[in-house]
């Protein structure tokens, strides 16, 4: 007997009963209980302050007060945001935490409006979900002094070497470029400062463990996705960066399989990239169209799998 239990509620008890008939037709049974497992509950997910800047406030996430039967501890905290309503879900971190407190700051939003999400698990993996909404105000700032700020905060980040905190700030910092007004000679200047994230993001990859961990894949691909938004600022440099990441960890998630969000950032990062100017003007290489096609077909067989 297959029991499916994606189908079952959760806190039930089922009772299966087995009947077995003879060749003279007596028959014997047995019944057999099976209890499902259930989320946390109870608890409460705050978000203070309630408005801030992008990039220089720092959020404080709670997840307060959730419980569940004594076997099923210890508890997890994830943290994360949509940009707008119905949005994939962007990580903040790489896996589940054993602390239900989180700071951290948040990228600029395209209405100025974010959806900040708090999953709480057991350790089963059944998870319960809050949202709180908070006012995310763009950042006033300059190409120059974004430069200068980004290179500060990242440097701070990397000296402390946590691969989340700085895949979180990368995504933050390019949300704040696609504000900017610079004139045309903004490219030049965009294009040195997305180099930039790109290498950190490059290094961050390596300290989060995608091998290892579908969560960490999945905020990689996040990032990639969010600072390769915009096709005309990326150098052949970052482009092929892009590529070799985007390849390297959408085979990594593959094996875990990937959900429906991250399959649609990873989709987004390949739509762009292949709009960028190394694939657009046919410059890229046939070891680069390699990479994209292997890029492309993990990514299928991921969805798959997930």
């Amino acid at each position: 007997m297959l029991v499916d239990l994606g189908k079952t509620r959760p806190n039930a008890v089922y009772r299966l009963k087995l009947t077995v008939t003879d060749s003279i037709g007596s028959t014997s049974s047995t019944v057999v209980s099976l209890t499902t497992n259930g989320p946390p509950t109870s608890g409460t997910f705050a978000v203070s302050p309630y408005r801030g800047t992008a990039l220089e406030t720092e959020f404080e996430f709670l997840l307060d007060g959730w419980s569940d039967d004594v076997d099923d501890y210890p508890l997890t905290y994830t943290y994360g945001y949509r940009l707008v309503q119905d949005a994939a879900l962007t990580p903040l971190v790489a896996d589940q935490y054993a602390s239900a407190w989180f700071l951290t700051t948040l990228p600029q939003a395209p209405n100025v409006n974010i959806t900040c999400v708090g999953r709480v698990f057991d350790r089963y993996l059944s998870y319960a979900q809050a949202f709180t909404p908070v006012r995310v105000d763009p950042l006033e700032i300059s190409g120059e002094d974004l430069s200068a700020l980004a290179g500060d905060l990242l440097s701070e980040s990397a000296n402390t070497g946590d691969g989340e905190a700085s895949l979180a700030l990368v995504s933050n910092v390019a949300s704040v470029i696609g504000g900017i007004d610079m004139s045309r000679r903004r490219l030049s200047s965009e294009q040195e400062l997305i180099d930039d994230l790109m290498v950190h993001t490059i290094s961050a990859a390596e300290l989060v463990g995608t091998g290892s961990s579908a969560a960490a894949a999945t905020q990689v691909l996040f990032t990639v996705s969010t600072l390769t938004g915009d096709p005309d600022s990326l150098s052949e440099g970052s482009q092929t960066g892009a590529i070799g990441l985007l390849g390297e960890v959408v085979g990594d998630a593959a094996k875990h399989g990937i959900d429906d969000d991250t399959a649609a950032a990873t989709a987004a990062t390949v739509s762009s990239l292949l709009d960028a100017s190394l694939f657009a003007s046919g410059a890229a290489d046939t070891s680069l169209d390699g990479q994209m096609a292997g890029t492309v077909g993990a990514l299928a067989t991921g969805m798959i799998a997930g």
